[in-house]
């Protein structure tokens, strides 16, 4: 995109007046940009530079690509024409007054997202400051800010405003930036495409956004899918995440989905790594920028400090990481390393034995190396201040650090107690002992650490099949339903369809005492909100009694009763801005109640569906609690991926599929009930 590297720039409406057209200079003058021409209907001269009255002065320049527009709403879209009469390909619009400010706002960026069509013109904004690109040299950035060291985390903001936050921690943590791109109310160019851009340009190793919208969700996924198989984490900070209670269809399913349930799922999918703060944006894309894909789970943390170690601990827990039991012959050798009555665990306390010993952190890290469990070590220590004892003392272990780290199998990472700043005391020792990078803190370090070493084993979602659409029926009932999802492998409970109360009896007969007794009529969609649903029926006079209760226009269902499992909802939405989604979560009477469900979007595989039962809080009933067999999680999840295979093969004629609940008792794995909505056409 020739965005991030303009052969020229035109500003439109330079003013010395304009605290925008100020910090705009400044930056294109200490940066670059290439040419700047400065456009004032008053002509003459602004900042000692001569100013053309319009920009068909500049009409048949070839330097000239991108106009910067410092004006205000009303008069945006004249200069954007008079723009694409010269041949201007690329514009930022800085003003405010768009589709923030009511129906007038709302009317001119619906021009002005015409105008791009009809021209091809590519707009950053309105509400844009421009953007910085430090690897080319080009300072578009109409912000008055410290600027960045040169790196290789990009970043893509919808706010102007917090872009500017998002720098200074890249600058107090040394986290060293490649681009900066800010979108505004994205009326052409939206967080997708700048992404995109970044990839192709091939420079950005991790790339950081601020997002308070997804205005094209589909193309954003795909961008991000595009990322994660180049092997460029796309870390993402999205505000507005309380529930928007969007509800779609009459299924508990279309109950259950709200906007950022859905993007959160969809988000881990396809590899983008959901950050809480600016802070976290900040530090997990700068450690993956560093790192890359790192080799496994697998973490080892030595300190010399016990409480360090303890509060590591508790943390690591917290932040999901796996701190594995050492292997009996590592602790065998570090006991020998130490030779303390000190226990050997993990986090390790080296105590102050590398103080005397200078070797002792080296043997350490050797022993660690060759255990065979392990994948990622963190030394957990603070840094002293420059020219004193301790930073001599930490030289020879630093050197050690960067040795293993190089040339070893494991590598190494420093963690700091504390969430300090990079001050030029502190930068000076850094390059002296030669640490890239530590992480900040405890608590942010680490769970940095484990948003990187998730998107590590993150996999790239599998592609749509081309896989031919099965015909619905046009009446739709439970008995229906059922046997549609029983064609796509979905495992069902014996049900038998009864017309008459001696047909339930036999029913009852035929499938074993107790039984469940439910209403069956088409268009019915919660029977148990109707009194449509009978439990616990053990004798034949109670069969016919219940079927003189709830028999509906096709008369009843009758099915062995399921009791002392796990019940879950598994359910396909066809959601009308994100395609079909695949919804698994706690089920039965609890599914609206708890809201524990995880989604994620069409197709999905397996390894997928055993993560998403992985994030329910409530899973951990499927590995067996108070009396309940563990469940067969393959059988769990083929049930679950035949359900996703139905939401494929119907695509098109419904608003949602159900089981609710699916029954899971050991190697039982049963839909109980069927549900499915049509589309409303």
């Amino acid at each position: 995109m020739s965005f991030l590297r303009p052969n020229g720039i035109a500003v439109v409406g330079a003013s010395e007046g304009s605290v925008w057209t100020r910090s705009l200079l400044h930056n294109l003058d200490t940066v670059g940009g290439g040419p700047v021409h400065l456009v004032n209907p008053k002509g003459g001269q602004q900042f000692g530079r001569p100013v053309a009255r319009s920009l068909t002065e500049l009409s048949g320049r070839s330097d000239v690509d991108t106009a910067f527009v410092v004006l205000n709403a009303h008069r945006v879209l004249p200069a954007l024409r008079e723009a694409t009469e010269i041949g201007v390909r690329n514009a930022v619009v800085l003003a405010s007054g768009f589709a923030e400010a009511g129906t007038d706002g709302q009317q001119r960026q619906a021009e002005l997202a015409a105008l791009a069509a009809e021209t091809g013109l590519r707009v950053l904004g309105p509400n844009s400051l421009g953007l910085l690109n430090l690897c080319d040299g080009v300072g578009m950035l109409a912000s008055g800010l410290e600027l960045p060291a040169a790196g290789a985390v990009a970043v893509v903001s919808q706010s102007g405003g917090l872009s500017r936050a998002v720098l200074r921690l890249a600058n107090a943590h040394g986290v060293g930036i490649s681009h900066v791109v800010t979108t505004g109310n994205e009326s052409v160019v939206d967080c997708a495409d700048v992404i995109d851009a970044l990839l192709d340009d091939g420079r950005s190793r991790s790339i950081a956004v601020f997002a308070e919208s997804v205005r094209r969700p589909r193309a954003f996924l795909d961008a991000a899918t595009r990322a994660l198989a180049a092997g460029v984490p796309v870390v993402l900070l999205k505000v507005g995440r309380t529930d928007a209670g969007q509800r779609v269809s009459a299924a508990h399913t279309g109950g259950l989905a709200n906007d950022h349930a859905i993007l959160a799922g969809l988000l881990r999918q396809h590899g983008v790594v959901e950050v809480d703060s600016l802070e976290d944006l900040v530090i997990v894309a700068g450690l993956l920028a560093r790192t890359g894909r790192l080799p496994g789970p697998r973490v080892a943390v030595l300190s010399p400090s016990g409480g360090r170690c303890t509060l590591i601990a508790d943390e690591a827990h917290a932040a999901g990481l796996d701190l594995p039991a050492l292997r009996p012959a590592t602790r065998a050798r570090i006991d020998e390393v130490l030779q303390t009555e000190v226990a050997v665990s993990n986090p390790l306390d080296v105590t102050g034995a590398f103080v005397t010993d200078p070797t002792v952190f080296r043997r350490l890290l050797d022993a660690l190396a060759d255990d065979g469990g392990l994948d990622l070590v963190v030394v957990a220590l603070d840094l002293p201040d420059p020219g004193t004892p301790a930073a001599r003392v930490l030289e020879r272990l630093f050197a050690d650090l960067r040795e293993v780290s190089s040339s070893g199998p494991l590598p190494v990472l420093l963690l700091e107690t504390t969430y300090a700043e990079l001050t030029p005391g502190r930068e000076l020792l850094q390059r002296e002992l030669g640490i890239e990078w530590s992480l900040p803190g405890v608590h942010h370090g680490l769970h940095a650490l484990a948003r990187a070493l998730w998107w590590s084993q993150a996999a790239v979602p599998p592609a749509p099949e081309a896989s031919p659409v099965v015909p619905l029926p046009d009446t739709m009932s439970e008995h229906v339903a059922r046997e549609v999802l029983g064609r796509f492998g979905v495992p069902l409970v014996p049900a038998v369809l009864a017309s008459t109360a001696d047909d339930a009896v036999a029913a009852a007969f035929r499938v074993g005492f107790p039984v469940a007794v439910k209403m069956s009529s088409p268009g019915l969609a919660h029977k148990s909100d109707v009194g449509g649903v009978v439990l616990d029926v053990r004798d034949p006079a109670a069969v016919a009694a219940a079927f003189a209760r709830v028999a509906g226009v096709d008369g009843v269902l009758v099915s062995p009763m399921r009791t002392g499992g796990v019940e879950l909802i598994v359910g396909v939405l066809d959601h009308p801005q994100w395609g079909p989604l695949l919804a698994v979560g706690l089920g039965g009477v609890l599914a609206e109640a708890l809201r524990d469900t995880a989604w994620r979007g069409l197709p999905v595989s397996d390894d997928e569906i055993g993560r998403m039962l992985g994030e329910l809080r409530g899973g951990a009933l499927l590995d067996g609690v108070r009396g309940i067999p563990p469940a067969d999680r393959e059988r769990l999840v083929a049930a679950i991926a035949a359900m996703a295979r139905a939401g494929g093969g119907l695509r098109g004629q419904y608003q949602a599929l159900e089981v609710n609940p699916l029954y899971v008792r050991g190697d039982v794995v049963e839909a109980l009930d069927a549900l499915i909505v049509r589309d409303a056409a």
